[in-house]
């Protein structure tokens, strides 16, 4: 993921390269390495919120012209939940 500090990181490791001095530039690996694992870890914690999504999922029971309707899309106004 990338923040404001893998920001200034990756900045300051382009204008040292820039400078010439590749051998300290090694903390810009450690920069784009964070920004790999946030990436990783947000598309973690997607998915896991998303089974989580599926398991609390609201079913309506709901009564309309004397049937039963259960999917949430198609409540419409007036129905007796």
């Amino acid at each position: 993921m990338f923040t404001v500090f893998n920001g200034i990181l990756f900045a300051v490791a382009v204008v040292v390269l820039a400078a010439g001095y590749a051998g300290d530039a090694v903390f810009g690996f450690v920069a784009v390495l964070d920004m790999l694992i946030g990436v990783l870890t947000e598309i973690r914690a997607k998915r896991a919120v998303d089974r989580l999504s599926i398991l609390t999922r609201f079913r309506p029971a709901v009564r309309r012209q004397g049937r039963g309707v259960v999917d949430q899309r198609d409540l419409v106004l007036g129905d007796l939940l």
